[in-house]
């Protein structure tokens, strides 16, 4: 028999912000993503764009989809850098978590395959 299991690796800790409100909904819009009704967060790695992470503060945890990324051009990714952001939450994540300005946590997961031989 074959199980799986989460593994967590850490992509990301430092200050949340968060976006205002709707502004997720208009970014997945815009890059063609499909709808996600959980919680959204903006990351410093573009490459995550889509992704599901992780998202904890103090102990409670959600999944969370990478909807955005911080750009260059318009020095998102220099202020993320500079102030120590690790990630942009939404509006109502934000709110709900009381994480705004506060050190959350981002973790990866993966899926780590467990083997398990049963005797007869």
């Amino acid at each position: 028999m074959l199980r799986v299991a989460f593994a967590f690796t850490l992509i990301a800790s430092g200050a949340a912000s968060r976006y205002d409100p709707g502004v997720f909904e208009l970014v997945e819009h815009n890059r063609g993503l499909p709808e996600w009704d959980g919680a959204h967060v903006a990351l410093l790695d573009c490459s995550r764009v889509g992704d599901v992470v992780l998202l904890c503060y103090s102990g409670n945890c959600v999944d969370a989809r990478v909807t955005d990324c911080a750009g260059v051009a318009d020095g998102g990714a220099d202020w993320m850098i500079h102030g120590g952001y690790a990630a942009e939450l939404d509006y109502e994540t934000a709110l709900s978590m009381d994480a705004v300005g506060k050190q959350v946590q981002i973790y990866e997961k993966n899926l780590v395959p467990i083997l398990r031989y049963t005797f007869d």
